[in-house]
Formats: structure tokens, sequence, C-alpha cells
């Protein structure tokens, strides 16, 4: 399939039409605000995986 160069120009028009819509829906729609934590612990407890927080705690007497 060849293209003509008014198809691509079309075609590029097209494209920023789509972008400038989506631009503008970032814009508007406004932005949910995160949800306090207790701390950083708190936040990032369970991304290392799906253990205990004793087995991530260096302090904890292990049996």
């Amino acid at each position: 399939m060849t293209w003509d160069q008014g198809q691509i120009v079309n075609r590029i028009d097209a494209i920023i039409r789509e972008l400038l819509e989506l631009r503008h829906q970032l814009v508007v729609t406004p932005k949910p605000i995160p949800a306090p934590t207790r701390s950083l612990t708190d936040e990032l407890f369970g991304a290392a995986g799906h253990g205990t927080r004793e087995e991530y705690d260096l302090q904890y007497p292990l049996p």
C-alpha cells in the first residue's frame, strides 16, 4: 500500500486532533488525592512479598 502526500497529511492531522483530545482530558480530569498513610513502612509493606512483618524486621529474634 502506498500513501500519497495528501493521505499522510490527513493522517498526521487526525493524530494531532486525537492527541489534543487526550491532552484536554488529562488537564480537565482531576487527579485523585492519595489516601494518607501512617508511615513509609506501612505504605511499602507487602511490596517485597506476602510474608509477615517480622520476616522483614532485622531486629526481630529468630527461633
